[in-house]
C-alpha cells in the first residue's frame, strides 16, 4: 500500500473547501500542513460502505479506516512532516467529498447558508482524548 502514496499523482487540497472525488480515477489528495493545531477530515461517501482511507504523513503509511454512508472524520495530529497524502479505494464506483481544514484556522459562516456535519470523528490510537473544536467567524454581523 505504501508504493500507492509513492507513485500516484495526487490533487492538491485546499483548506475549508469542498472537493469532489471519485473512487475510480479522482481518489488521491496531498497537502501539506506545518502548524501546531490539528487537521481536521471529513470524508463523505455517495453510495458504497466500507470504502478504504489510507492517509500518510510523509512517504509512510500512517493509518487507515473504513468509510460507511454518511462518512467518516479523522482527526490528524501534526508530525515533523508537512506533506500529507490520502488515499480513497472502493471496490465499485462512488463520489463524495473531501474537506480538511486545521483546527487554528478561522472558518468565516454566512449565516445565510446551512451548515452540517454528520461524521463521527475517528481519533483511536492518535492518543487525543478531547477533539479539539472548529473555530467560527461571523463578518459583518
Amino acid at each position: 500500500m505504501i508504493s500507492l502514496f509513492l507513485l500516484a499523482s495526487s490533487a492538491t487540497l485546499e483548506y475549508a473547501k469542498e472537493t469532489s472525488y471519485d473512487s475510480e480515477s479522482n481518489n488521491q489528495f496531498e497537502f501539506t500542513y506545518s502548524g501546531s493545531g490539528y487537521v481536521f477530515i471529513y470524508i463523505s461517501c455517495g453510495t458504497v460502505n466500507n470504502m478504504d482511507v489510507h492517509y500518510s504523513a510523509g512517504n509512510s503509511l500512517t493509518g487507515s479506516t473504513s468509510c460507511n454512508k454518511p462518512g467518516v472524520g479523522l482527526l490528524l495530529s501534526p508530525t515533523t512532516e508537512t506533506k500529507y497524502n490520502i488515499v480513497i479505494l472502493a471496490d465499485r464506483k462512488d463520489n463524495g467529498t473531501i474537506w480538511i481544514n486545521p483546527s487554528n484556522n478561522e472558518l468565516e459562516v454566512d449565516l445565510s447558508k446551512k451548515y452540517e456535519g454528520k461524521y463521527s470523528i475517528i481519533t483511536s490510537g492518535s492518543g487525543i482524548e478531547q477533539p479539539p473544536q472548529l473555530t467560527y467567524v461571523i463578518n459583518n454581523a
